[in-house]
């Protein structure tokens, strides 16, 4: 961060903002059958939840990445309220 501050009031770049809204428009209108999700057949509650899972390369990626954040979260080198926020990402990442 800039240690001065400076005040920019210009118009939004439309371009750029169309961009983002694409980005995120093609995987908001993806359904469960086109992105090869399975379901989970024992459901209790019978809605059958759709999930995808990662192909082996992004498991051993997401196994080495918990590796670090768990010798993280227990080296109690870190503030409790850190280590807190930090261990929520188990399940945050591959949600």
């Amino acid at each position: 961060m800039a240690k001065a501050w400076r005040n920019v009031d210009r118009w939004p770049d439309g371009g750029a903002r169309a961009d983002a809204f694409a980005l995120y428009d093609r995987p908001d209108r993806l359904t469960p059958a086109e992105a090869g999700a399975e379901h989970d057949e024992f459901d209790p509650g019978g809605d059958r939840i759709a999930f995808v899972r990662f192909d082996d390369e992004a498991q051993l990626r997401f196994d080495r990445w918990r590796a670090g954040l768990e010798a993280v979260v227990r080296s109690g080198d870190e503030h409790p309220a850190v280590e807190s926020h930090l261990a929520k990402y188990r399940t945050l990442v591959p949600s």
